[in-house]
């Protein structure tokens, strides 16, 4: 009786007896929450703790660019805690999804994309303490133009997560929904722009005669990884819009 209640409440009756997709998500969420392990539960930990590797990237970024050195061992530990929580929330999916709300590939995909960007901010960190190099100002500014992108994009897609959480709170208003959009549509204009400063980037490096092509390699390195942090972004947005469609 009261699983039928909570299926009233939460679901429209139709004359013809048929649900449409929207209230068997409906349904499927209700029911996860009595007999589940919610993985939502954890994935707003999951996306704070890649979104501050991603911080602690730019931080690094910009003591790299003042000649600074860099220790990468603290962005290591971020990465890490955040590989526990994706192995937890993978714990946590239902083997067959038949209680999950959302398609369960879906999610795991997105998932993977989110872990892949703190993945990324690592490698970055990385690359930034393995080779010292004093660059010149426009080289400087245009790595600082896209670590600021990065950041930017950073601060879109947390909007975009505290969305998630309402929407969740809400089972799949559709209001709460089409803000998600907005801000998917945000990240995937920012990852437009971002890909045209990494090309600027790339050229402006490959003409460079003061470096030497180890130094261009490893700074062309370093300009993809940090495109692949926004390719990423754009692609879990990209995920989360099939997940509330």
């Amino acid at each position: 009786m009261l699983i039928y209640h909570l299926f009233i409440s939460q679901v429209t009756v139709r004359s013809d007896n048929k649900l449409t997709e929207r209230e068997v998500r409906k349904m499927r969420f209700v029911l996860n929450r009595l007999f589940g392990e919610n993985p939502f539960k954890l994935l707003s930990s999951h996306t704070q703790k890649v979104l501050e590797t991603v911080e602690k990237m730019i931080e690094l970024i910009e003591h790299y660019l003042e000649g600074e050195k860099i220790q990468s061992e603290e962005i290591g530990v971020l990465e890490h805690q955040a590989d526990l929580i994706k192995q937890e929330i993978r714990k946590r999916i239902p083997r067959f999804g038949l209680f999950l709300s959302v398609p369960r590939d879906t999610f795991l995909d997105f998932l993977w994309q989110q872990d892949k960007i703190a993945d990324n901010a690592q490698d970055v960190a990385q690359l930034l303490e393995l080779l010292p190099l004093k660059l010149p100002e426009r080289i400087k500014k245009k790595l600082g133009q896209i670590s600021q992108k990065c950041l930017e994009t950073v601060r879109v897609y947390e909007k975009m997560s505290e969305k998630l959480e309402e929407v969740l709170a809400t089972s799949f208003a559709r209001k709460r929904v089409e803000e998600i959009w907005f801000y998917i549509d945000k990240i995937n204009e920012l990852e437009d722009l971002g890909d045209v400063l990494t090309r600027e980037a790339t050229k402006m490096i490959y003409q460079a005669e003061f470096l030497d092509p180890f130094e261009k390699w490893h700074l062309i390195s370093l300009v993809e990884k940090l495109d692949n942090i926004l390719d990423h972004m754009e692609n879990a947005g990209g995920r989360l819009r099939i997940m509330t469609i």
